[in-house]
C-alpha cells in the first residue's frame, strides 16, 4: 500500500504493517497507540541506534505488556515495565528473577 506516511499512522496506526518505507517516527506513533504493532516493525530496514531500538521496545511494552513477546533482547527494565502494564506478560520474560 502506498501513501502511508506519519500523518496516516497518527490516524491509522495499524497501517504501519503496510508502509513501503517505515521511519522511526512512524514506529513511535504506531506503538504509542498499539504496542502489539511491534510485531510489524521492519527492524531490518530501519537503521536504528541502540537507544532508538530500546525506546521502541519501552514504548511498546508500556502501551501493551504483551508486546514483550516480540522482544528478543530483553532487559530487566523492559520486562518490569511490561509486567507492570499487564502482569500476564510475565509469561514472556525469558530470564525470570526474584525481582
Amino acid at each position: 500500500m502506498k501513501g502511508i506516511d506519519l500523518d496516516c499512522i497518527k490516524r491509522y496506526p495499524w497501517e504501519l504493517e503496510f508502509a513501503d518505507k517505515q521511519t522511526y517516527e512512524m514506529c513511535v506513533e504506531a506503538l504509542r497507540r498499539d504496542g502489539m504493532l511491534l510485531e510489524h516493525v521492519k527492524f531490518d530496514e530501519l537503521n536504528l541506534t541502540k537507544e532508538q531500538l530500546y525506546n521502541l521496545y519501552l514504548i511498546a511494552v508500556k502501551q501493551d505488556g504483551f508486546a514483550l513477546k516480540f522482544i528478543k533482547e530483553q532487559t530487566e527494565e523492559i520486562c518490569i515495565e511490561a509486567v507492570k502494564e499487564y502482569y500476564l506478560a510475565l509469561e514472556f520474560v525469558k530470564e525470570q528473577t526474584e525481582r
